[in-house]
């Protein structure tokens, strides 16, 4: 099935969230590479460790818009659990996710906001889809 919002027609999954194209996930990597490139440069420059937004993230990570619920988990515990670890704070922005992904923005130190892309990449090696 397709989904279409005023654009390209965007396929949807059984659970009818919109899925990425493999070109779409790509460009969405390089935009959060740019972007974590420019935050790890405020850090470095001015020594300000971002707590959050406004500041430039200090780390990125692009999320299949599938696996975003599973990560947030059940009232945020899931986030709020990867935030301690990590002792960073994680803003998800779906302002995307009608294309099929959203980004994790990540604000604390650069060693935070590694371990947090981790945890995050290992969590969504872990994912699977609820059965209907």
């Amino acid at each position: 099935p397709l989904h279409r919002q005023g654009g390209p027609c965007i396929p949807v999954n059984r659970m009818g969230v919109p899925e990425a194209s493999p070109e779409a996930l790509a460009a969405a990597v390089f935009r959060a590479a740019q972007v974590e490139a420019a935050g790890l440069e405020a850090i470095r420059a001015t020594g300000q460790i971002p707590r959050g937004p406004p500041d430039l993230p200090t780390g990125t990570e692009v999320i299949e818009q599938k696996c975003v619920a599973y990560l947030i988990g059940k009232g945020g515990q899931a986030l709020a659990a990867i935030n301690a670890a990590a002792g960073v704070s994680i803003q998800i922005d779906q302002s995307t996710k009608q294309f099929g992904w959203s980004m994790a923005n990540i604000y604390g130190t650069e060693e935070g906001a590694m371990k947090a892309k981790m945890i995050l990449r290992q969590k969504v090696s872990e994912y699977r889809p609820l059965r209907a």
